[in-house]
């Protein structure tokens, strides 16, 4: 566990509802700042907390995935994130969100 993860887990708790959205939003830095190990470690781990939280095809589970695949693409790692775009946009489709933008935008990138 990285030691910012540690940090922010011990602070707000590791089920608090608040810690997957800081730990995906510390990863959404990393990213930026070209850190992808750290940034992916914490994107994985925000993930697993949701994912035992609300179960695999909760629709918040979504937006972590796509972030997910955003980070992989990039990094030039295109079918790792082709696949979290087609389970992002599967999620959403069994959420009866595919009428918005961003299922759209998400189905045309996932389809090529």
């Amino acid at each position: 566990m990285l030691e910012n993860e540690s940090f922010l887990a011990g602070i707000l708790g590791g089920k608090n509802v608040g810690t997957p959205i800081t730990l995906n939003s510390l990863a959404k830095l990393y990213r930026e700042q070209g850190k992808y190990a750290e940034a992916e470690a914490l994107s994985q781990h925000s993930l697993a907390i949701q994912e035992q939280a609300l179960g695999p095809d909760n629709p918040v589970i979504a937006w972590t995935v796509d972030d997910l695949a955003e980070l992989y693409w990039d990094q030039g790692k295109y079918a790792e994130a082709e696949a979290l775009y087609q389970r992002s946009l599967a999620i959403r489709e069994q959420t009866l969100e595919t009428s918005s933008q961003h299922t759209l935008r998400r189905w045309a990138v996932a389809r090529g």
